[in-house]
């Protein structure tokens, strides 16, 4: 267990240090997102009309499913705009919030601990570092698939965003799963 907990911190030091590198010096995430032009006057109106904290959609999903329900949402999604997923906060936050740091750490160290752990009861684990590194790096093209690749296919992401955020998880955990890969090695746990 200490070689998984130790593995653990160093790749969540990594992770944490690189994922800040990538989104502070790195114009790659920038180059991600758009921002609104009329951004002031669609903030002013959502403050005033939507209250509740929440994921929002446009034109949204109707309330009946009767045809003629869905022939005008319908419409609605062919005339534009579409809005396929809104994270909306209308009290404001912080823009730099220790306790978001604080968490990221701790949500770094929690994912470093699944790979660790998982890596620890493969057969990947008697094998070389390649092996290793690679059974670590499976792990987030399977998040990317099941997280911005569906994005990009059901909520409409621009695939430039999707892949994107795809190829960051992935060179993240190359390097974290090489710490994993250096530290977690021997003959893989048997439960028997």
């Amino acid at each position: 267990m200490k070689q998984i907990i130790l593995a653990s911190i160093f790749a969540a030091i990594v992770v944490y240090v690189w994922m800040f590198v990538s989104w502070a010096f790195l114009p790659w995430h920038a180059n991600l997102f758009k921002n609104l032009p009329i951004a002031d006057s669609l903030a002013s109106q959502l403050k005033s009309s939507v209250e509740e904290r929440g994921i929002y959609r446009y034109p949204g999903v109707p309330t009946m499913t009767s045809k003629e329900a869905m022939n005008e949402l319908a419409k609605k999604y062919a005339a534009g705009p579409v809005i396929p997923f809104m994270v909306y906060e209308p009290n404001g936050i912080d823009m730099v919030d220790p306790w978001e740091f604080a968490w990221g750490f701790i949500i770094d160290f929690l994912m470093a601990f699944v790979a660790a752990v998982l890596l620890n009861f493969s057969a990947a684990k008697s094998k070389g570092f390649f092996a290793r590194l690679g059974f670590v790096v499976l792990i987030p093209v399977f998040a990317a698939l099941i997280g911005p690749m569906i994005e990009w296919n059901w909520l409409l992401f621009p695939a430039k965003y999707s892949f994107g955020v795809a190829l960051d998880y992935i060179l993240t955990w190359v390097l974290a799963g090489s710490v994993l890969a250096l530290i977690i090695t021997g003959k893989p746990v048997n439960n028997k």
